[in-house]
C-alpha cells in the first residue's frame, strides 16, 4: 500500500528533478553553454524581463536571461541566450528589436498588435547567410523601433553613395522626420530631420536619398512639400495628393527640362518652392538599351574604384538671343598631388566650355560654371580647376575638398619618352554604370589602333595602371591620347615612372 513515506519520497524526487532541470536551463544560458549569449543594448526595456522569449520569423529560439541598467544609467542591457543552430544563430549585421504595439496612422498602418493581448518579446533578423555568426558575448545595439515602422529608417546610418542634403522652406508644411521623399510619386528616400533655422527665419528639412536614385538629384532640382493640391480649370476640378490626408505630407522633387542636370554634391542646400511645379514628360520613341559588355564596379577590381565621372555645366551668354546652357560628362582618374591633397586628372575640354562651345566666331562668354565629381560609390563632390596643360595638350587637374576625400587604390603611370608604345586597354564609360573595356595598341603619334574611330572620351590603362585619357573625335580632329607624364613634378605624389625599354629596372609597371 502506498504510504506516507513513499509519498514524501516521490515529492522529494520530483523536487530534485525540477531543480535539476531549472539549473540545467539556467546554466545553458550562461557563456560557454550550448547556447550563444548576446548582450543587446536598448534605450529602454519596458515589458522585457528574465524569461521573455526571443524569436526570429515568429519561432522561439531563445530567451532573455537578465535585464540590467547600462553603466552610468544610460540605457539597458538585455542578456539573451540564443540557439546556435545555423538557421537561427544571429550573424554579423543582424538587427534586434523589441516587439510592442504601434500605430502610425491609416496610411502607415501598424505592427506588433499581437502584443496587445500578449507580452512583448525580442525579435531579430538572422542576417546574410554568408556573414559570420556573432561571437560569444557580443554586444549589439538594438533598434529603437521595429523595421516595419517607417520611423525605424531614421536609426539606419547612410549607406555609401547615399546623398544627404537640406531644403529650406518658410514653414514645414506638415513635414516631419520619417516622412517619405518622392520623385514622380515613387518613394526614393526619407526626411531625417525638420528644425528651425538658427535665426528662426525659416525651416530646414534634412533628407536622404538612397544611392540607386541619387542621380535624380541635380544642382537645380526643385523641391516642394507634397500635400493635397486642388486645382480648378476648364476641365473641372482636379485633386492630387490624397495620400497626404491619410499618411501626411512628403518631400517631393523634380528637375525641369530646362534646368541643369549636374549631379548635386553631398550636403547641398536647396531653396524649397512654394507650390508644386508643372511636371513634363515626353515618352521616348524607343527605350534606351545597351548591348555593350560592361565591367561593373565592385571591390574585386581596385582600379575601377579610382575611375570617376566629371560633370560640367555652364551658361553661354548671347548678345542677340537667349542664353544657352551646356552640359557634358567626362571620365577622369583619382590622383594625389605632392602635398597629399586629393585631385582628379581629366580632359581639359571636359571642364572648360570655352574649348568646345561654338559661338560662331571668337571665344564664347561662359558664366555660371559648375564642376562636380561623381565617385564609383555614388558620392559627389564639388571641384575646381587647379592646373591645365599648356598648348594643345588637352589635360587638366582638379582639386577636391580634403573632407571626405577618396584615396586612389591604384597608382597612375608616368611614361617616359622612350616607352610610349605598346598594348593598352581603353575603358569607356557605359550609360547606367560600369565600363566597357577595349584592347588596342598605343602608337608613337598618340593614336590608338584597334579601337573604333567613334570611341567616346575614355581612360587609357597599361598593365593595370592608368596612363592617360582618350579624347574622342570632334570638329574634324582625330581621336588622340593625352598622357599623364606631362603633369609637373610639383603635382605628383602617387604614381610610378616607367624607365625606357632596356634600362636597368624597367618592368613596365
Amino acid at each position: 500500500m502506498f504510504g506516507m513515506r513513499e509519498a514524501y519520497g516521490l515529492i522529494t524526487l520530483l523536487a530534485i528533478l525540477g531543480a535539476g532541470w531549472f539549473l540545467y536551463d539556467l546554466l545553458r544560458a550562461e557563456p560557454g553553454g550550448d547556447r550563444l549569449t548576446v548582450v543587446l543594448l536598448f534605450e529602454d526595456a519596458e515589458g522585457i524581463y528574465a524569461g521573455t522569449p526571443v524569436k526570429t520569423r515568429g519561432v522561439k529560439v531563445g530567451e532573455v536571461h537578465r535585464v540590467t541598467l547600462a553603466p552610468g544609467g544610460r540605457g539597458t542591457e538585455v542578456l539573451c541566450a540564443l540557439s546556435r543552430s545555423p538557421g537561427a544563430a544571429p550573424r554579423v549585421g543582424s538587427r534586434f528589436w523589441i516587439v510592442r504595439p504601434w500605430f502610425g496612422g491609416i496610411a502607415a498602418g501598424g505592427g506588433g498588435l499581437e502584443t496587445l493581448i500578449k507580452d512583448s518579446y525580442v525579435a531579430y533578423e538572422v542576417g546574410e547567410p554568408a556573414a559570420p555568426i556573432l561571437a560569444e558575448s557580443s554586444r549589439v545595439p538594438g533598434m529603437r523601433l521595429p523595421p516595419d515602422n517607417p520611423r525605424a529608417l531614421l536609426d539606419l546610418p547612410s549607406a555609401p553613395g547615399d546623398i544627404e542634403f537640406a531644403v529650406r522652406f518658410a514653414t514645414n508644411g506638415g513635414l516631419v522626420a520619417a516622412a517619405p521623399v518622392r520623385h514622380r510619386g515613387i518613394p526614393v528616400g526619407i526626411v531625417t530631420a525638420v528644425d528651425l533655422l538658427p535665426d528662426g527665419s525659416g525651416v530646414e528639412v534634412r533628407a536622404r536619398v538612397d544611392r540607386r536614385h541619387r542621380s535624380l538629384v541635380h544642382s537645380e532640382t526643385v523641391f516642394w512639400v507634397d500635400g493635397v493640391d486642388i486645382r480648378a480649370g476648364w476641365r473641372g476640378v482636379s485633386v492630387e495628393g490624397l495620400e497626404a490626408i491619410l499618411g501626411g505630407a512628403a518631400l517631393a522633387f523634380y528637375t525641369p527640362e530646362d534646368r541643369a542636370r549636374t549631379p548635386a554634391p553631398d550636403n547641398a542646400v536647396f531653396g524649397g518652392a512654394e507650390a508644386r511645379p508643372e511636371i513634363e514628360w515626353r515618352p521616348p520613341a524607343t527605350l534606351p538599351t545597351s548591348s555593350a559588355p560592361a565591367v561593373r564596379l565592385d571591390g574585386a577590381d581596385p582600379m575601377l574604384a579610382s575611375f570617376v565621372t566629371v560633370h560640367y555645366s555652364c551658361v553661354e551668354k548671347d548678345l542677340f538671343s537667349a542664353d544657352d546652357r551646356y552640359e557634358r560628362s567626362t571620365p577622369g582618374v583619382l590622383h594625389r598631388t605632392l602635398d597629399g591633397l586629393p585631385a582628379v586628372l581629366v580632359l581639359a575640354r571636359g571642364v572648360d566650355g570655352r574649348l568646345w562651345i561654338d559661338d560662331g566666331g571668337g571665344e564664347p562668354e561662359v558664366v555660371d560654371e559648375s564642376i562636380t565629381v561623381e565617385h564609383s560609390d555614388g558620392s559627389v563632390q564639388e571641384a575646381g580647376v587647379a592646373w591645365r596643360a599648356e598648348g594643345d595638350t588637352d589635360l587638366a587637374l582638379l582639386r577636391l575638398p580634403s573632407s571626405g576625400a577618396k584615396t586612389p587604390r591604384v597608382s597612375i603611370e608616368f611614361l617616359t619618352a622612350d616607352n610610349r608604345t605598346g598594348a593598352i586597354d581603353v575603358y569607356i564609360p557605359v550609360e547606367g554604370g560600369g565600363w566597357q573595356r577595349v584592347t588596342g595598341t598605343l602608337g608613337e603619334d598618340g593614336t590608338i589602333s584597334g579601337i573604333a574611330a567613334e570611341t567616346p572620351d575614355a581612360i587609357v590603362v597599361r598593365d593595370g595602371h592608368p596612363i592617360g585619357v582618350w579624347r574622342a573625335q570632334s570638329d574634324g580632329r582625330a581621336g588622340s591620347v593625352f598622357l599623364f607624364d606631362v603633369l609637373p613634378a610639383a603635382l605628383r605624389r602617387d604614381g610610378i615612372v616607367t624607365p625606357p625599354s632596356g634600362a636597368p629596372g624597367s618592368s613596365g609597371g
